[in-house]
């Protein structure tokens, strides 16, 4: 018996769970389709290339990504957690996250990105910060088309439609999946830059609504500001001023979405004291001022 009369004989079964014909007949209330845009899709298998990635470049994407790990698992930074990408898991990051990757595997990786926008929707916010989930029959078979799609097709206009189904599939599972509510560090213990990269973003997004020193973060992380500043250069190449205040921009690019907040709120918010000092830094960061990037975003 081959693959496809398998199928039949399994949609078969389904069809008998479905009542039959019976009038008058009402229809179900349905939600609103999930339409992501501009889509992206590219593998990994360079360990090396992916660590560098996350340190390099850890505040800038403005994309929902989607990570698929088919071989190899590896630690994902989130904000303030980190958790396991086992094989066969995914998780999904939203635009502004901070993420980075740690212990990953030399040999033997796969992981898949799916990236993509989307209108702002209340729905991602079920899958924020939360533990991968594992891909099951319905996941695996949505993610089979979408990759189908994306390489046979010149023009694959199918596509966006799976990616659609394998969201809505996701935000489901993530409902059932715990929450992160502190660092979780993946069985075999990552790299002491990964944790201490960890812990800066952990801080820089728990007080992310105000302007504080790096003699503060030094504080709560147990070692002296001179050190710090020394191990975060060593680590990433760049000093860690530049890296948080680019955190705290990165807050004020989500903030942005809001159509509601006037700029001088969001310049509060992410804790200036006043618009002019905000545009300067949002300028000096993103090349545009904060009116521009929204006007980009509608």
């Amino acid at each position: 018996m081959n693959n496809v009369t398998l199928l039949v004989k399994l949609t078969q079964r389904l069809s008998l769970r479905i009542p039959q014909f019976d009038p008058p007949g009402h229809g179900r209330p349905l939600p609103r389709p999930l339409l992501p845009r501009d889509l992206l899709l590219f593998r990994c298998t360079n360990a090396r290339y992916l660590a560098r990635m996350g340190i390099d470049i850890p505040n800038k994407h403005h994309r929902f990504v989607l990570i698929v790990s088919l071989k190899g698992s590896g630690g994902v930074c989130i904000d303030n957690g980190i958790c396991v990408l086992k094989e066969g898991w995914c998780v999904l990051i939203l635009p502004f996250q901070s993420h980075s990757y740690t212990d990953l595997p030399a040999k033997n990786l796969h992981w898949q990105f799916i990236t993509f926008d989307h209108a702002p929707d209340a729905r991602f916010e079920a899958a924020r910060s939360v533990k991968p989930v594992r891909l099951d029959r319905n996941g695996l078979l949505i993610l089979n088309a979408l990759l189908s799609s994306w390489s046979r097709d010149k023009v694959p206009v199918s596509a966006p439609l799976y990616l659609s189904l394998l969201l809505q599939w996701h935000i489901q599972a993530s409902i059932m999946s715990p929450r992160i509510d502190a660092i979780e560090y993946p069985d075999s213990s990552p790299a002491n830059d990964a944790k201490l990269l960890a812990r800066v973003n952990s801080y820089a997004f728990n007080n992310r609504h105000r302007v504080f020193l790096v003699r503060d973060l030094a504080s709560d992380l147990g070692m002296s500001e001179s050190y710090l500043r020394i191990q975060f250069r060593k680590m990433t190449g760049r000093s860690i001023g530049c890296h948080l205040r680019e955190f705290r921009i990165k807050y004020a690019c989500e903030l942005l979405h809001d159509t509601s907040l006037r700029i001088s709120e969001i310049a509060e918010r992410c804790g200036y004291d006043s618009p002019f000092t905000f545009s300067r830094t949002f300028r000096a960061i993103n090349h545009l001022s904060p009116s521009e990037y929204r006007k980009r975003l509608y």
